[in-house]
């Protein structure tokens, strides 16, 4: 037992340290910037063109080896017709991670939790891509949010569909004068 704390102990003190952080933000960058490019089918040397740099360079930056200032990163991003956002977080925020799909909805770990979003419950993501649905994030402490659809959820609507129902009506279209 006193092994398996230390090693958690190991793990926070990693984790809290600048370089770890660093390198994080860094493989994130680099993961969402490849997926880019498999969506586009962009080749390295395409990107280099685009950037007016060399393939080894692409290469190097795909690596996570590149010096990546924040004007490196806005420049690879919008070759990819993308654009970089930034925000901070407060440390104490939750990690959230689509987990699983089933046809009836999603399951989402926020931090330890797991919580289920169906479909019915949570309409706007039905027919959306597998892509769009694991790219979610958590900006701030109570706030989900899914980017790719243009979906933000308060986590306490999450945890309690049935206080926040979804009530969605058809509307009649009026039928211009005349026309019957």
């Amino acid at each position: 037992m006193a092994r398996n704390e230390r090693y958690k102990g190991f793990i926070a003190r990693t984790e809290a340290s600048l370089e770890y952080q660093v390198a994080t933000a860094v493989i994130d960058f680099v993961a969402d910037l490849g997926e880019r490019m498999e969506q586009q089918g962009v080749t390295r040397a395409e990107l280099a063109r685009r950037l007016g740099s060399s393939p080894a360079y692409v290469t190097k930056l795909l690596r996570g080896e590149a010096n990546f200032t924040l004007t490196t990163m806005v420049k690879a991003a919008a070759a990819l017709d993308a654009r970089v956002s930034v925000h901070v977080a407060p440390k104490a925020a939750a990690n959230a991670q689509v987990t699983s799909l089933s046809p009836q909805g999603l399951w989402l770990l926020l931090d330890e939790r797991e919580l289920f979003l169906s479909f019915d419950d949570f309409p706007s993501f039905r027919g959306a891509t597998v892509a769009q649905l694991f790219d979610v994030g958590m900006p701030h402490s109570g706030h989900l949010h899914w980017p790719q659809l243009d979906v933000d959820l308060a986590v306490e609507s999450v945890e309690h569909p049935e206080r926040y129902p979804l009530i969605v009506r058809p509307t009649k279209v009026a039928e211009p004068d005349g026309e019957r």
